[in-house]
């Protein structure tokens, strides 16, 4: 009989150990997405904010301060560069990082925007 009961442990703990290991993987990948996710969130916004009230003409970058979650914000916009958009005049890269403070350290995180935004033709173009 104790053979038994020793056998049957053994089987349990042969076919319960994968799923167990794959819960805690599967809960410690919600949880990491999770405060990931949330720092994410609020920079998508920020796009939005910068086409409701565009920069001055002078300005590149734009800096924000949220008080939940405590974070820094960076917007920056440049030319789009590199082999494959060096031939679109029009093409910008929106950059808006995310700063902050997490036991103990600094993290960030951030989002790329590629924006097109047409220039009028010139008119000396128009006129030859």
């Amino acid at each position: 009989m104790l053979t038994e009961v020793a056998i049957a442990l053994a089987m349990m703990g042969i076919l319960l150990t994968p799923i167990l290991m794959l819960q805690y993987s599967v809960f410690k990948r919600v949880i990491v997405n999770k405060d990931k996710l949330g720092h994410l969130l609020p920079l998508k916004p920020v796009f939005d904010s910068v086409l409701i009230e565009p920069l001055k003409e002078d300005e590149t970058t734009k800096q924000e301060e949220l008080q939940e979650p405590l974070m820094q914000i960076v917007y920056k916009k440049s030319p789009a560069e590199g082999s494959e958009f060096s031939r679109f005049k029009d093409l910008f890269k929106e950059t808006v990082t995310g700063t902050w403070e997490e036991w103990g350290g600094k993290k960030e995180e951030s989002l790329v925007n590629l924006l097109f935004v047409p220039q009028p033709p010139d008119e000396e173009k128009k006129e030859q």
